[in-house]
């Protein structure tokens, strides 16, 4: 694997990241909580966090069922996809 010199850019956004991170602060102790907020006219990600902070990165490395709203996205994938 190459590894460069360049800088990497990202497209979180520090006032998302914040808000994203008060919003899950709030939240009872002892709950896991994520959020992932996203642009949904170009799918840049504003913020990530995860409650309680420290340990499993659940916004990132967990895996989930796709939620009712998703499910015509992913069978209109599928129908598109033969």
């Amino acid at each position: 694997k190459k590894v460069t010199d360049k800088p990497t850019g990202t497209t979180l956004d520090s006032t998302w990241q914040a808000a994203a991170e008060h919003a899950l602060a709030a939240e009872p102790k002892g709950r896991n909580t994520s959020l992932v907020a996203l642009r949904a006219d170009t799918g840049e990600i504003l913020a990530v966090a995860n409650s309680p902070a420290g340990g499993f990165n659940r916004a990132v490395s967990g895996t989930y069922a796709p939620g009712s709203t998703f499910k015509l996205v992913t069978s209109s994938a599928l129908l598109m996809k033969g």
